[in-house]
């Protein structure tokens, strides 16, 4: 990653952090001033009651991380541009998933919340419920494909630095049948079911519980886009946030959101595949 590109995503994150905080504590001082904060928000079907100040003090710890990391890189004088992924780096990075994954659960059962299954909602529609609306995301699939190439078409024309996500660059380029295995497991199973209880699971109701509605939706969302560190494909991927947002707030159920997520990176690989060159 160039100083650059580090810098613009050291500022969207800081600019999310202030927006976080300020937008809590509006929230709170409306809520305090007008009536007590109740048990939990009652827009749409995802229950925020369980969650305190400790999970938002944790959500914006998070962030703080995330913009003390892009910072660093941006003050870095010579970045060293990371070289392509290979088996053992893409190991580490599904151990890296595991082991977040571990820790959230972990969390949740010290801070005594309810199970992963009642807080996520996993038992609360049969599979075939959750197939027909995972399937949703098809229709959404041209557009958020055509947002991320006008991207990256417009951003090359004023930023040489700008390429593919490294992800995708490793995969054209490694033809080992292994690595090629390792990164459709990494990409359909474990990454959705990672990301989609961290950012749909957490920290989007953690933000609804101690800030409203729309603000959680597009601060997660802001935050998803972030973490994947890749300015080009940035619009793109907040759009699908906010995409598998609403559909987890329409269903109460993480697996919709989550079916959607593997539907979506299953459909990119497939693509990577035919079609190489583009």
């Amino acid at each position: 990653m160039d100083a650059a590109t580090a810098a613009v995503l050291r500022d969207l994150s800081l600019w999310l952090l202030l927006a976080l905080i300020f937008g809590v504590l509006w929230q709170a001082y409306n809520r305090c001033r007008l009536e007590p904060l109740g048990p939990q928000r009652v827009e749409g079907e995802v229950s925020t009651g369980a969650f305190n100040i400790l999970d938002a003090a944790l959500v914006l710890l998070g962030v703080t991380l995330i913009w003390r990391g892009y910072a660093l890189l941006a003050l870095s004088k010579s970045p060293v541009e990371a070289a392509l992924l290979d088996l053992s780096s893409l190991g580490k990075a599904m151990l890296g998933q595991l082991l977040t994954m571990g820790l959230l659960l972990t969390y949740l059962r010290w801070r005594g919340l309810p199970s992963a299954s009642e807080l996520f909602g996993w038992q609360r529609l049969p599979p075939r419920v959750v197939l027909l609306r995972a399937l949703w995301v098809l229709p959404a699939l041209p557009l958020l494909l055509l947002v991320q190439q006008l991207v990256q078409w417009w951003m090359e024309g004023f930023w040489p630095q700008v390429q593919s996500q490294e992800i995708v660059r490793a995969f054209a380029n490694n033809h080992d049948l292994l690595f090629r295995l390792a990164m459709v497991l990494c990409a359909v199973i474990l990454a959705p079911l990672v990301e989609e209880m961290l950012f749909r699971g957490f920290i989007y109701p953690v933000l609804k519980r101690f800030g409203s509605a729309p603000m959680a939706l597009l601060s997660s969302s802001l935050l998803f886009a972030l973490i994947h560190g890749h300015l080009a494909v940035l619009p793109a991927l907040m759009l699908f946030s906010v995409l598998l947002t609403l559909a987890y707030e329409r269903s109460g159920c993480l697996w919709v959101p989550t079916l959607m997520h593997a539907i979506f990176n299953a459909i990119n690989i497939g693509l990577m595949v035919l079609f190489p060159q583009s």
